[in-house]
């Protein structure tokens, strides 16, 4: 365990709730702790000891949670609901709205037609990312429309088994000119601004970046509601959210969308509203720094 000399800091922020006992090291500081949680239940229990996550909640002063379901995780877990704030992930800015050069740019990278249209997913090639569920979403979507469009994967592989099923999965639905793997890129930005239809696919998520920044560009992002998180970026229509983890509820979903390229739009200028109006950093920022001078406050007057 670390030791750290007290006295010259005013407050710990921490920005995780599976840290181990770092935060039981750092009462040594003498301050106050706020902990920003930006993981559901399952993986505060996940990636760590009973005993270490009860260290980090007993120690925490006060929680910031991304969203309503891991703030819900939180008291599930054993936190005080008065001192947890939910204080959604947000953006510096928001940023242009893509050009089609971009979009043309990308297909032709990929060899694709000009006309396709790009249904892009990103993150580990994992089970939580749902990459599995990815690759049934095309397959569903494949017996409503023979052509015309293909999926495409960002992100690395964390599971090798995991990534050999997902990839025989491609092989044993016949969509090896349907499904692309493009690995793990520096920055996911110009292949979301490139894309149609962002499918975020996650069984788990708490919020989902991916989906907040695909929304800031305009895209029109569609997901799962058993992830739980996705409703507070996407809100809860019914017309973006599959119930439970449904790929073929998804295709449909998808379907939907490419058939009508306009509602497709309206959807995307919708979610770009709402991230300027909900999901920028000064509202975030001036919450977050007006309860981390509270905190210090209380614990100088404490020490009084």
């Amino acid at each position: 365990m670390p030791r750290w000399t007290g006295g010259a800091f005013d407050l710990v922020y921490n920005n995780t709730a599976t840290n181990g006992y770092v935060v039981a090291a750092a009462r040594q500081l003498d301050c106050p702790i706020l902990t920003q949680v930006h993981e559901l239940g399952d993986a505060m229990r996940r990636f760590n000891t009973p005993a270490a996550l009860a260290q980090t909640l007993m120690n925490s002063d006060h929680f910031l949670a991304v969203s309503p379901p891991v703030a819900a995780d939180l008291i599930e877990c054993g936190a005080p609901s008065d001192r947890i704030t939910v204080v959604p992930n947000f953006l510096t800015g928001l940023p242009a709205e893509p050009g089609k050069a971009d979009g043309a740019r990308l297909r032709q990278q990929l060899g694709l037609e000009p006309e396709a249209r790009i249904i892009t997913g990103c993150g580990h090639i994992d089970r939580i990312k749902g990459t599995d569920l990815f690759v049934e979403v095309a397959a569903a979507l494949a017996e409503r429309l023979s052509q015309g469009f293909c999926f495409v994967w960002l992100g690395g592989i964390t599971d090798a088994r995991f990534a050999r099923h997902v990839r025989r999965l491609v092989r044993q639905r016949n969509l090896a000119d349907r499904v692309r793997w493009v690995g793990p890129v520096d920055d996911p930005t110009p292949w979301l601004a490139a894309s149609d239809l962002v499918a975020v696919t996650s069984r788990l998520e708490s919020f989902s970046l991916v989906a907040l920044d695909a929304a800031a560009m305009g895209r029109p992002v569609v997901g799962f509601a058993g992830a739980r998180g996705l409703g507070s970026v996407l809100g809860d229509s019914p017309e973006l959210l599959a119930p439970g983890h449904d790929s073929r509820a998804m295709a449909e979903l998808l379907h939907r969308l490419l058939l009508n390229p306009e509602q497709g739009r309206a959807i995307g200028q919708r979610l770009r509203a709402r991230v300027a109006a909900e999901f920028l950093a000064r509202p975030r920022l001036e919450t977050i720094l007006s309860l981390a001078e509270k905190l210090r406050r209380s614990h100088g007057s404490h020490e009084r």
